[in-house]
């Protein structure tokens, strides 16, 4: 079946869902008009492996809506309105949580987030880019074992405290960390 999907710069401001896309691996939507992600949009991107949702203008991410893209690799949410991106948004409802182990770029950057708590949540080698948003306080709330922090961009956030101990073991294996103010 199809692999690939380019839908860039068609003005798209929502959609139903990709259930004719089953076994679909790249699903680019950048450059659209997006502002809400439903919990039905990704419900059958079983295969999904890179998300590119960048400069759109998503402000909110349903519950679930991307529980059931567990392959996902890449996943580029930068250059949008977000204020908040909640673990709940990788999960099915009243589920447990269970860790996204694939995922390894992360782009967040030149959203409007101003607190960031999903690290725990991931199990991998990871590369993460948050700068340009209005995070004040980098914490985790636990310690993750598993995550190995590869890249982290915090550039221009405006930081005031950044907490060691949330980080624990993950700096050991960090190659780049950017903290420009």
């Amino acid at each position: 079946g199809l692999s690939s999907v380019n839908f860039t710069n068609l003005e798209f401001e929502k959609f139903t869902n990709f259930k004719c896309f089953k076994n679909l691996f790249e699903l680019y939507l950048n450059n659209n008009s997006l502002n809400i992600i439903k919990s039905y949009y990704f419900e059958y991107a079983f295969s999904l492996g890179f998300l590119d949702l960048k400069h759109n203008k998503i402000e909110i991410f349903q519950q679930s809506s991307l529980a059931n893209s567990r392959q996902l690799i890449f996943l580029d949410l930068s250059y949008n309105r977000l204020k908040f991106l909640s673990q709940n948004v990788f999960i099915e409802t009243n589920s447990a949580i269970f860790s996204y182990s694939n995922l390894n770029i992360l782009y967040l950057n030149d959203n409007q987030l101003e607190y960031f708590d999903i690290l725990d949540f991931f199990s991998y080698s990871m590369s993460l880019t948050l700068n340009n948003n209005r995070i004040k306080r980098f914490e985790t709330k636990s310690y993750n074992e598993n995550l190995k922090l590869l890249d982290l961009n915090l550039n221009d956030n405006g930081l005031d405290k950044i907490e060691y101990f949330s980080f624990g073991q993950n700096l050991k294996q960090i190659v780049s960390l950017l903290l420009k103010r």
